[in-house]
């Protein structure tokens, strides 16, 4: 999971984790393998003329993407590219090594970076998290994610501020909220997204955009 830089933190937040600051929760097998039996099912027939792009945001050790490929193992003819973000290096080479042991024919496109980061730099001066000027990367066939959730008090006032011109967030700003605006500004038409969210997500304000 993408780790942020935390200005700013309350003396309640000073010795918070590593782990937490980053919003690091990676997702057990067993749910990443029904988030992804649901995405290839919903998406039905997939293109085989074409590469099929699918992404996961914050890749941590690559279970999500791997659960994904083994699903779409069982449709014939796919050309597949997947992509991962990660700032956990340690991570990243854990998930690439991963995947291209059990999937040595898939591409594989992984960015030592914060995907958010990414979606803030694309989009420039300009707002809104728009990922489709300049060099913005083509759009996604499938994204499956378990989105980071840092609260406002541990990323920091500054960085929530920023989240909130640029997303449109009002609130008690997270940066699951933040992701998932991003994700869905790389979803190509007709795409599929299947997203793992905290269970306050629902009922939460920033929720709302």
């Amino acid at each position: 999971m993408a780790t942020l830089d935390q200005p700013g933190l309350t003396k309640r937040y000073d010795a918070v984790s590593q782990e937490k600051a980053g919003g690091v929760t990676y997702t057990p097998p067993i749910i990443a393998n029904f988030i992804a039996r649901q995405i290839v099912q919903a998406a039905g027939t997939l293109p085989t003329a074409r590469p099929l792009r699918v992404l996961d945001p914050a890749a941590g050790h690559g279970q999500l993407l791997i659960s994904l490929l083994e699903c779409l193992a069982e449709q014939p003819n796919l050309m597949i590219e997947a992509s991962g973000f990660e700032t956990d290096s340690e991570a990243l080479d854990s998930a690439r090594i991963r995947i291209k042991r059990q999937f040595p024919e898939v591409s594989l496109h992984f960015e030592p970076a914060n995907f958010l980061d990414f979606v803030l730099e694309q989009s420039g001066d300009g707002g809104n998290g728009n990922l489709f000027c300049r060099t913005a990367p083509e759009a996604y066939d499938l994204i499956i994610a378990n989105p980071t959730y840092v609260r406002t008090q541990v990323m920091g006032p500054r960085r929530a501020r920023l989240l909130s011109r640029r997303f449109g967030l009002s609130g008690r700003v997270d940066l699951c909220s933040a992701i998932m605006i991003g994700m869905s500004q790389v979803l190509a038409p007709k795409a599929l997204a299947r997203i793992f969210v905290y269970n306050g997500f629902m009922t939460t304000r920033s929720g709302a955009a």
